[in-house]
């Protein structure tokens, strides 16, 4: 794009300097009287003048527009840029508190699956105790009815 920029006005000039000197060497040439040509030459130049002031009125005019579209381009970027990024900021802190809220449930369900576990395990232990104290006690009623349950009943080994 670059490359066609520098193309234009190099183009543009080349035509110009060309119709000149062709003006001019076409007026030099011509068997006419000097009157004649000078006042050829004058409607020349200034025919050259109002096209040149034509040309470049037209390209500033072409400037000034593209100046303009530019600017609106730039602006409704920006625009659209900074609505993006604000809806990016609100998706952000949506998920951020989705996690945040997730982290919470997940801390609470742990705790609560903790404290499950240790009433289990303390009601293992009493049933545990529990038990054995029935064991122990069944154990002493079979001692006590094999009669083994008092050392003095107990029969003296040999």
């Amino acid at each position: 794009m670059e490359h066609d920029k520098k193309d234009k006005p190099g183009y543009l000039s080349g035509l110009l300097t060309g119709l000149i000197f062709g003006g001019v060497a076409a007026l030099l040439l011509a068997p006419k009287k000097g009157e004649e040509l000078r006042d050829e030459l004058k409607d020349n130049v200034e025919k050259v003048k109002e096209r040149a002031s034509t040309v470049g009125t037209t390209v500033g005019v072409a400037a000034l527009d593209v100046k303009d579209h530019g600017a609106e381009l730039l602006g409704s970027v920006k625009e659209h840029g900074s609505a993006l990024k604000d809806e990016a900021a609100h998706h952000i802190e949506d998920v951020k508190s989705s996690v945040v809220g997730a982290a919470h449930d997940v801390k609470v369900e742990v705790s609560q699956a903790a404290e499950d576990a240790k009433k289990i395990a303390s009601s293992a232990k009493d049933d545990a105790a529990d038990a054995a104290d029935d064991i122990v006690g069944d154990v002493q009623d079979t001692a006590d009815d094999l009669g083994l349950g008092d050392d003095s009943e107990k029969p003296e080994q040999v």
